[in-house]
């Protein structure tokens, strides 16, 4: 009989200790956005997994119609979001809907974390410009597309035009440190309460799902 051990609560727990750590040391944040991402991923893999364990007796008509479904259309190279998708459909009847929360934050932290481990060397945008001192200098019209997500969220402020900005020089920011811990969680949550069974419900709670962190104050740069 084989022994499985559960990654998803040791994930989490690292993505928190780096957002709660990340105002001291502000790299920690991009270890918050790409566990909090890894820890969404490994908690999906948990649940499809659980509902397919041959050992089950029945089950409810909900995760018993996930168990088919999840067999019939997830794979092992399946995207996360397609996954999520499958489990919106067969637990609830239909499919989540991305241009709504938590799924825009979690596309937008998947993006983030795609960028982080397959990074490679980043185009600024930069123009001809002249300081207030009246020296030639550069200025950077407009920030990379993720940042101006990132703001465009509130999570963090505008880069100063007069500052030449990388994606990873932003991604040390405190909140979104925080941000990216909050937005695992609340998938997590989110996909918790669709479970109708309550034992199903608390069982995959343990060491998922808990309180969000308070953002730190948005501090104009």
């Amino acid at each position: 009989m084989p022994f499985y051990a559960k990654n998803t609560p040791r994930l989490r727990e690292i993505a928190l200790c780096a957002a709660e750590g990340s105002e001291a040391y502000q790299p920690g944040a991009i270890v918050s956005i790409v566990f909090a991402a890894i820890a969404v991923e490994s908690f999906v893999n948990d649940l499809v997994d659980d509902v397919s364990w041959s050992g089950l007796g029945e089950l409810d008509p909900a995760l018993a119609r996930l168990r088919e479904l999840a067999a019939a259309v997830i794979e092992k190279h399946t995207r996360l979001l397609r996954k999520i998708q499958v489990i919106h459909v067969a637990l609830i009847g239909k499919r989540c809907d991305r241009g709504q929360q938590p799924f825009q934050d979690l596309d937008l932290l998947l993006r983030l974390r795609n960028a982080l481990v397959h990074s490679r060397p980043e185009t600024l945008s930069a123009v001809d410009a002249i300081s207030q001192a009246g020296v030639p200098t550069h200025h950077q019209p407009a920030p990379h597309p993720l940042v101006a997500r990132l703001v465009e969220r509130g999570i963090v402020p505008s880069p100063p035009k007069d500052v030449l900005t990388s994606l990873l020089a932003v991604l040390h920011h405190p909140r979104v440190a925080v941000w990216a811990y909050n937005t695992a969680v609340a998938v997590n949550s989110h996909l918790i309460a669709l479970v109708p069974n309550s034992g199903w419900q608390e069982t995959l709670s343990v060491g998922v799902a808990g309180p969000l962190l308070a953002m730190p104050p948005l501090k104009e740069a």
